[in-house]
This record gives C-alpha cells, sequence and structure tokens, in this order.
C-alpha cells in the first residue's frame, strides 16, 4: 500500500491486519578496493526492523554504509563506516524493537566499501513489514 497511515512505535504493535511480511533480499559482486551500491527501490509503504549483511571474502576494514534515498539524494544515512568480521560469513544481523516507516518509492542502499584485492559477492536481507492501512 502506499500512502499508509499506520506508523506504530513498536513491533509490539504489529497487527496481521496492518502489516504483512515482506522481508526482501538483494546481492551483487563488489568490487574490489572500490565502493560498490546495492540498492532496493521500494513499491510499497514498509517498517524496516532489521538487516542482515552476508558477505564471501571480505578483509579487515572492508565497512558498509547504509542510506534512505529519494531519487539521488540522501533522506537518511543509518549506518556510517560499519566495518564487517573478516572471518564470518554473516557480517551483520541486526533486529530493532522500533519500527522505521519508508514510504513507497525510496530506495534503501548498502555502500560495500572494500580495500581488498579480490571482488565479494555481497548480499543484504532487509526484514521488512508491508503496511495494509
Amino acid at each position: 500500500m502506499q500512502n499508509s497511515n499506520f506508523n506504530p512505535i513498536s513491533v509490539n504493535d504489529f497487527d496481521k491486519n496492518k502489516v504483512s511480511s515482506a522481508n526482501k533480499g538483494v546481492e551483487t559482486v563488489a568490487t574490489a578496493g572500490a565502493s560498490t551500491n546495492l540498492d532496493l527501490t521500494l513499491t510499497d509503504d514498509v517498517l524496516l526492523t532489521g538487516l542482515q549483511v552476508i558477505a564471501q571474502g571480505s578483509v579487515f576494514g572492508d565497512n558498509v554504509d547504509l542510506q534512505v534515498l529519494m531519487g539521488s539524494t540522501v533522506v537518511a544515512q543509518f549506518g556510517t563506516s560499519i566495518y564487517l568480521p573478516s572471518d564470518e560469513d554473516i557480517k551483520l544481523n541486526e533486529e530493532a524493537k522500533y519500527p522505521a516507516k519508508i514510504p513507497a518509492g525510496l530506495t534503501l542502499r548498502l555502500i560495500y566499501n572494500s580495500i581488498g584485492m579480490t571482488n565479494v559477492p555481497v548480499a543484504v536481507n532487509y526484514r521488512l513489514h508491508k503496511v495494509l492501512v
């Protein structure tokens, strides 16, 4: 749904008549020694409650930035230079008790900043809930 009214303060306010699960994953290959954007443009109003970042072959010093964009304009940055462990495939696994409402048409962007010498397959799984009312 677009232009929804429901904007809960807590995940405890979720109700199956108001939201439905709409988890979404996106993937790419991050270019070695460069910054690579991984975008997801939303088609419905959603509540973001968490995310999981997965990467293979990252090195110590690789990090991510997390943004919300309207077109090419950054309207929110909700993570800056989050450094990733180099010895695990699941790099970041965050879950919030409070949802962030993101209107349809905006884009979630993960920027993978690589300092390594090899390309890195990277994916992000967003914990999203489609707003129904």
